[in-house]
């Protein structure tokens, strides 16, 4: 073989990828990370939600010792006279006594209730009320001036970017309500954020229901605590009172669908049931700060 063709060999076979190859390379790798990506999102949602679900227990034993202590669960005071179901939130911030009758924190106050945990030592980091899918941040303890102050001294949460969660709205003149442990074991007592909506009917499909699902985890469901402890991922909102989960009767095989229960996130109604009064349970409900519970078991999570 002489030197000449030596030479073309040596330059045929170094020859670097033409552009049809690079593009083909390069379509490839797209297609790859196409599929990896969302792998990797749905993965570390998944871990997000078990933290948060972490967090509600968390809470849920500072509310059951919070309870124990004080015989109910956490509220701040209540204007049974002049608004008997109302709520509010985050008022009275820098307040060192929401129980005092000039306290600048009002009655009703939903979220200055929940701050009760941290005031008593109940929840003893601010990052317990924080969802790791949110874009929330932790409330730092200071006060209006910037200082480092104790918790103590602090009446409420910052802003509603300090806290993910919403509570079963403790201000009814609902016959018979109760505020404790005694609540129906499927009653939501704390979850993910509510969307503030009513959302979809319980029939509409799933897409449509994500409307009412808290905004945390992608309007794709919400961490629950119910009244008898435990907490699960629910991926709709009709998850309260009266909901039966889908099962499958071991003997029969029989399937039977889910039933509907009380939307965790709206009031039943726009005022309280009378006594006897049957409550409509799956309905759409009410959203707003003009109503309480509706009756004895239905919750109503707010802020």
């Amino acid at each position: 073989m002489n030197n000449r063709h030596r030479k073309i060999q040596t330059k045929s076979s170094a020859r670097g990828f033409s552009v049809f190859e690079l593009l083909i390379a390069l379509a490839i790798l797209g297609l790859l990370l196409a599929s990896i990506i969302p792998a990797i999102s749905t993965a570390r949602e998944a871990s997000r939600r078990a933290d948060c679900a972490k967090n509600l227990y968390v809470l849920r034993d500072a509310m059951k010792q919070y309870s124990f202590d004080f015989g109910s669960y956490p509220r701040v005071k209540y204007d049974e006279k002049n608004n008997p179901n109302g709520w509010t939130s985050f008022t009275g911030p820098d307040d060192a006594n929401p129980f005092a009758p000039d306290s600048s924190v009002q009655a009703n106050d939903v979220t200055a209730s929940m701050w009760l945990l941290v005031r008593g030592g109940y929840v003893t980091d601010t990052l317990w009320f924080i969802c790791p899918s949110s874009a929330d941040t932790r409330d730092t303890l200071r006060n209006v001036a910037g200082m480092t102050v104790p918790a103590t001294q602090r009446g409420n949460f910052r802003s509603p970017a300090n806290l993910s969660y919403s509570m079963f709205s403790p201000f009814s003149s609902s016959i018979a309500f109760v505020w404790n442990d005694t609540l129906k074991s499927e009653c939501a007592i704390l979850a993910d954020k509510t969307p503030g909506v009513v959302g979809a009917a319980s029939g509409a499909s799933p897409e449509a229901q994500a409307s009412g699902n808290s905004p945390n985890h992608r309007r794709g469901g919400q961490n629950v605590l119910y009244a008898d402890a435990s907490v699960r991922f629910e991926t709709n909102a009709y998850v309260g009172a009266e909901y039966k989960r889908a099962y499958v009767d071991k003997q029969t095989g029989a399937y039977y669908p889910p039933v509907p229960g009380d939307n965790i996130y709206t009031a039943l109604t726009p005022t309280p049931l009378a006594p006897g009064d049957k409550p409509p349970v799956a309905g759409t409900g009410v959203v707003g700060k003009q109503y309480g519970p509706a009756w004895l078991y239905d919750s109503y999570l707010v802020p």
